[in-house]
């Protein structure tokens, strides 16, 4: 992922690094302590969301690489029982999507900086429709939105999306800290 200065972020199986797009040298985050990383994207604020296999989702400084926020289980069953973050996405209007294999799928709110949970739902990839429609990659059939924003409800077959995907619709209720 490159970050608005340019830099190349790479999420390992130790750690994250780091290359900077002036001296095109190479940095690690969070090497050698046996983390590792899955995703990875950035909002508009400078922000890196940097999902992990087992540990929730760390958000660092784009500038400085310093963890600002580090959400767990411990935050209430955020992203299922063991922190499991495959994807992270940053949509159109800067907003992170965040999901996993188990637990909620969660957007954080670029202005506000608050998570809002969506339902459970086993995501591995997430991609943009149109503004306020997320396309959700999960291992089954493909759904539409539903009337409540939050939650996904059932496709029909002349859905025009196919294959593994599912569709949300992020409207402004629900948001939680």
């Amino acid at each position: 992922m490159a970050d608005s200065r340019g830099n190349l972020w790479i999420a390992t199986n130790d750690g994250i690094s780091l290359r900077n797009a002036n001296t095109l040298q190479w940095h690690q985050l969070y090497s050698g302590r046996q983390r590792a990383f899955l995703s990875l994207a950035a909002d508009k604020k400078g922000h890196i969301y940097a999902g992990t296999y087992g540990e929730g989702v760390y958000v660092l400084d784009e500038v400085t690489g310093r963890e600002l926020r580090h959400y767990t289980s411990d935050d209430g069953n955020i992203f299922g029982a063991g922190g499991f973050v495959f994807a992270a996405y940053t949509d159109s209007q800067g907003d992170v999507w965040l999901g996993g294999v188990r637990g909620s799928v969660y957007c954080c709110n670029s202005a506000s900086g608050k998570l809002r949970a969506y339902d459970t739902q086993p995501v591995y990839c997430f991609a943009e429709l149109s503004p306020g429609q997320i396309l959700l990659g999960c291992a089954y059939v493909t759904v539409k939105p539903s009337t409540d924003e939050t939650h996904f409800g059932s496709a029909s077959s002349s859905a025009s999306v196919s294959g593994f995907l599912r569709l949300a619709s992020r409207l402004s209720t629900g948001l939680m800290t």
